[in-house]
């Protein structure tokens, strides 16, 4: 069965199916279900299993004009609204395609949903670290939520999805059930479509996440403010090395503020002359 996922080229699938089967046959052995050997044998699978191929870069595009011009390639294709406005608030808020997938309505603080007119208190989205790129033991303290300042174009894309999907509990929902969240493989589809294959192979959903320290970290150093690069580090959601929860939590607060400026000069870069 391995084998035949390997065939497929999904070697890092086969090596999670195979710990699947061994945390499975490792509960019917301390049950007394099942006797010893199997789960020896599927545990020393790992070594005949195929190394997994080395990380390549997944393809972005780094010049603004041609971030413009996808975003409008985007707006004028035959996408469902909602996957145009998934890829729109991608782009603004440069967070990983399956944070975005799994947003929720309750994670969006200091926007006042009922007045379009009122301005908004540091309006951020407050991502949980259990849906973050963090160690184990700290997925589940509040202290490593990711924090986004949200600029003005994200607000306005948010009241737009929030007419079609307001009343559920996933800010981008599946086609298939309105219940379920949007899978990475509706923008993954939009953009190897749109402008009949143009973008196919020079970006892809995650290529905004190389778009955006790329072009503001030379932006800063045109300017002389090298001062910008950790705010753009931690815009992306890193976790800068050795710090403790206590340091992280200081740094959070520090660097929050300038991260909101940083986000809404981001935004109006990638997003002038978009409706």
């Amino acid at each position: 069965m391995l084998r035949s996922i390997e065939a497929r080229g999904s070697i890092e699938t086969a090596k999670r199916v195979r710990g699947y089967i061994l945390a499975i046959l490792k509960r019917g052995h301390a049950k007394a279900i099942i006797p010893l050997e199997p789960v020896l044998s599927v545990q020393y699978l790992v070594s005949a299993l195929k190394p997994t191929p080395s990380v390549t870069r997944q393809p972005a595009m780094t010049r603004v004009r041609d971030l413009l011009e996808l975003q409008q390639a985007a707006d004028q294709s035959t996408a469902s609204n909602m996957i145009k406005l998934a890829s729109r608030l991608l782009s603004l808020t440069v967070v990983r395609v399956g944070a975005l997938c799994m947003a929720r309505w309750s994670d969006f603080e200091g926007i006042d949903w009922g007045r379009c007119t009122n301005p908004n208190l540091n309006p951020i989205w407050r991502i949980p670290a259990s849906g973050m790129n963090r160690q184990r033991r700290n997925k589940e303290n509040p202290e490593f939520d990711h924090l986004v300042p949200l600029s003005r174009q994200a607000i306005e894309t948010l009241r737009a999805v929030r007419r079609l999907t307001g009343d559920f509990e996933f800010v981008f929902t599946s086609r298939r059930s309105c219940r379920a969240p949007m899978t990475d493989a509706a923008l993954s589809s939009l953009y190897k479509r749109i402008k009949a294959g143009r973008y196919q192979n020079r970006m892809v959903p995650r290529g905004w996440r190389s778009a955006f320290p790329t072009i503001l970290n030379e932006r800063a150093a045109l300017e002389g403010r090298e001062g910008d690069r950790l705010s753009i580090d931690m815009a992306l959601g890193h976790l800068p090395i050795g710090l403790s929860a206590s340091e992280w939590t200081y740094n959070r607060a520090k660097y929050t503020r300038p991260r909101a400026p940083l986000f809404q000069a981001w935004a109006d870069l990638i997003s002038e002359g978009c409706p």
